[in-house]
């Protein structure tokens, strides 16, 4: 029976050539041993075929190690000690022959510290301050990973899980920011810290134990230069972020969670507000971005296209199309350019007066491309929107569209299914 990694145990594993064969460890302890994080994928062997495996020391990388291979010599596992004092102090798990996973007692006091994940299980790189099986920060991890903890904590109802991905005051100022942005921020992410239990344990979460995440969706990351109001250095940040669920066997919730801004602080990228949770109709409140001019800040001639909180989930579908599109074949591209002017028509329904004129370009401009490209073969009868609106000055097919944006948050004109 797989037994829970104990460092005090696996310490014990000496490395020393010249040691009793008793103080050899077994194939059977070794296999027992299992990693301290919950959810790695890391390679079993089937009680049928452990005898089919061994132990031996190996020298790996310049370092002494108990190494276990399965029946086809694969490597299954590998125990280092990588300070040179015959204790083992790196746990490592395997899968497909490959690292994937590894404990680590980095100040050698026979107790787990810190948890990486490798390869292609990812870049996470955990620490546990203070040895209690727990991850307590993130030394690493990647905006893709840093959405995958969201909907795991979302999906456990754990708040820890998503508060130790929040940065501190100090993380902020490390990135770049100062006053007056350094308090705004560190405002939002005490209320984020503070309202997370209760997000959790509403009705309206609708994650389930079966909800897996699936991917991330968010526009190209920007940098806000030196310089700017409460700006002391470059910080990368990305806005409008979306994580995709899956629901598993149909009860596990699926859908989207709208994440909102990341940013980068050394190698780890870290939220700085509550997530959301889509209303009934798919609804989101207005959320502040890093790139988003706020609306005291627009001029009139600004404001066609602002994202209201009315048009955001149309917009999140919306881009959810543009991302499949930039890598879909020939003919999943005709499904989903007619899936993009079905949603843009529904945002030139849903917008304000003032923002039509806007939506019905990026309408027009989206129909022409996508004849342009015969993805629409079908489009070159004007939209109801587009007769109304836009009159003589229809783009023809064959007519290259004028491609204009209103920024990061806004999607952008498609030509020859470009997402940029």
């Amino acid at each position: 029976m797989t037994m829970k990694v104990c460092p005090s145990l696996a310490a014990a594993i000496v490395l020393h050539a010249a040691a009793a064969a008793a103080a050899q460890p077994t194939v059977d302890y070794a296999l027992g041993l299992a990693p301290f994080q919950k959810n790695v994928d890391y390679d079993r062997v089937p009680a049928d075929q452990v005898k089919a495996c061994t132990i031996k020391m190996e020298k790996e990388g310049g370092l002494s190690a108990w190494v276990v291979r399965g029946p086809r010599g694969e490597i299954l596992r590998s125990f280092a000690d990588t300070n040179g004092d015959r204790v083992v102090d790196r746990w490592s798990y395997y899968k497909d022959g490959a690292e994937v996973y590894r404990d680590v007692d980095a100040n050698h006091n026979a107790k787990a510290d810190q948890a990486r994940w490798l390869g292609a299980a990812g870049s996470r790189w955990g620490v546990d301050e203070d040895e209690n099986g727990t991850i307590d920060t993130w030394k690493s991890i990647s905006a893709e990973e840093a959405t995958a903890e969201i909907v795991e904590a979302l999906r456990t109802r754990e708040a820890s899980v998503f508060t130790r991905l929040l940065p501190t005051n100090a993380d902020l100022q490390a990135a770049g920011f100062e006053e007056p942005l350094l308090g705004e921020l560190g405002a939002r992410v005490t209320a984020a810290a503070k309202g997370f239990a209760k997000l959790a344990a509403s009705p309206r979460n609708p994650l389930g134990p079966a909800a897996r995440w699936n991917n991330m969706l968010a526009p190209q990351p920007g940098t806000l230069p030196a310089g700017g109001a409460g700006v002391a250095k470059d910080v990368t940040a990305y806005d409008n972020v979306v994580a995709l669920v899956d629901g598993g066997d149909g009860k596990g919730g699926g859908g989207q969670i709208y994440v909102g801004s990341l940013v980068r602080i050394g190698d780890a990228w870290r939220p700085v507000d509550l997530p959301q949770l889509p209303g009934a109709q798919g609804e989101i409140a207005d959320a502040t971005g890093f790139f988003s001019p706020r609306v005291s800040e627009r001029s009139t001639a600004e404001s066609g296209g602002r994202e209201t909180e009315k048009l955001k989930p149309l917009l999140v579908k919306l881009r959810e199309v543009e991302t499949r599109l930039s890598s879909a074949d020939a003919a999943s591209r005709r499904k989903l350019a007619g899936e993009q002017v079905v949603l843009l028509e529904q945002v030139v329904t849903a917008a304000e007066a003032a923002e039509k004129p806007f939506w019905v370009k990026q309408l027009a401009e989206t129909i022409a491309a996508g004849v342009q490209d015969d993805a629409l073969p079908d489009a070159s009868r004007p939209t109801s929107h587009s007769r109304r609106s836009c009159g003589s000055g229809w783009p023809r097919p064959g007519t290259p569209p004028a491609c204009s944006s209103r920024g990061p948050t806004w999607p952008r004109c498609r030509r020859r299914g470009s997402t940029s």
